[in-house]
């Protein structure tokens, strides 16, 4: 007895696929998945107070200047002995202080200082930066753009 299966492949090209793992189902179901988490995104970022928008922007202020005054210590081959002690406010004016303390590897006191506006609205800040070392100012830059790092 000759026991033989035969198969025939019974694919229809125009047949309506119904499998919900279809590449044109599939494709629809991620592009809606992207525009819900786009949607909750967008949602998240608009979401801060006004509070909480100044305190990013402090913290933004903060790591500009230490990196500012880090650069700068750099540029005279010298480097920072961490910790930097610094502060940085946006005063409900839009006035913006903030100011970096500490030594240089040498042992030279150095400092740094931004004063100026910031928007955080539309996330502007504009400052004078003020480096000295050893009490020998070394930077005195208007215009610097105190939500950036060096």
């Amino acid at each position: 007895m000759n026991n033989t299966t035969n198969s025939t492949n019974t694919t229809n090209p125009n047949s309506n696929n119904t499998n919900p793992e279809s590449g044109s189902v599939r494709n629809h179901r991620s592009m809606r998945m992207l525009v819900a988490i786009g949607a909750l995104a967008v949602i998240a970022l608009t979401a801060c107070n006004a509070s909480q928008r100044r305190a990013l922007g402090e913290m933004d202020i903060h790591d500009s200047l230490a990196s500012h005054l880090t650069r700068a210590v750099s540029d005279r081959s010298l480097s920072v002995q961490e910790p930097l002690d610094c502060t940085s406010h946006i005063h409900p004016d839009s006035h913006v202080s903030a100011s970096c303390v500490g030594t240089a590897s040498t042992g030279q006191a150095i400092a740094a200082t931004y004063t100026g506006t910031a928007d955080v609205d539309s996330e502007q800040c504009t400052a004078v930066l003020v480096v000295d070392i050893d009490s020998n100012r070394v930077v005195d830059q208007p215009f610097v753009q105190c939500f950036d790092s060096a």
